[in-house]
């Protein structure tokens, strides 16, 4: 089989060693299924090895691999939680981004709302409960700029 030039599908990447592989972090393997999955819904073609990748994967499920493992979405870390994943995490994301946002001094000078009220609105639009989205806010980076996979 051919390098692939995609570096998302790591699993078509041969190596001489499989412990030199490089490890790309379970969310971008988890949005690269995702991703492969909503284009195939939409009736969209996929590429060679992604078809290479999904064919060989469902017959290692046939098989009796584990889906999580054969799709590699398999964690390494102890502790890492499958359900860790990208679309929550592009929610935070957007929610932190919103906040960002509306306490940004406009050009009056003054913000749209004060930190708390854009919590408290926050949480009511994006559906987390107002604690949490204190919390998500006070543990994020508070950048404005998405970063959405």
């Amino acid at each position: 089989m051919k390098k692939t030039a995609d570096p998302f599908l790591s699993i078509l990447q041969p190596t001489d060693n499989a412990e030199t592989r490089t490890e790309r972090p379970y969310i971008e393997r988890q949005a690269q299924v995702y991703r492969m999955g909503h284009r195939l819904e939409r009736g969209e073609s996929l590429s060679d090895d992604e078809r290479v990748y999904l064919g060989k994967a469902l017959m290692a499920i046939a098989e009796g691999t584990d889906p999580y493992k054969a799709l590699d979405l398999e964690t390494n870390k102890p502790g890492q939680r499958r359900s860790s994943g990208f679309v929550a995490h592009n929610a935070r994301e957007a929610a932190v981004g919103w906040i960002a946002a509306v306490i940004k001094p406009g050009e009056d000078g003054t913000p749209a709302l004060k930190v708390g009220d854009a919590i408290k609105t926050a949480a009511e639009k994006f559906g987390y409960e107002e604690g949490t989205m204190k919390k998500i806010w006070n543990e994020s980076a508070r950048d404005p700029v998405f970063k959405l996979l």
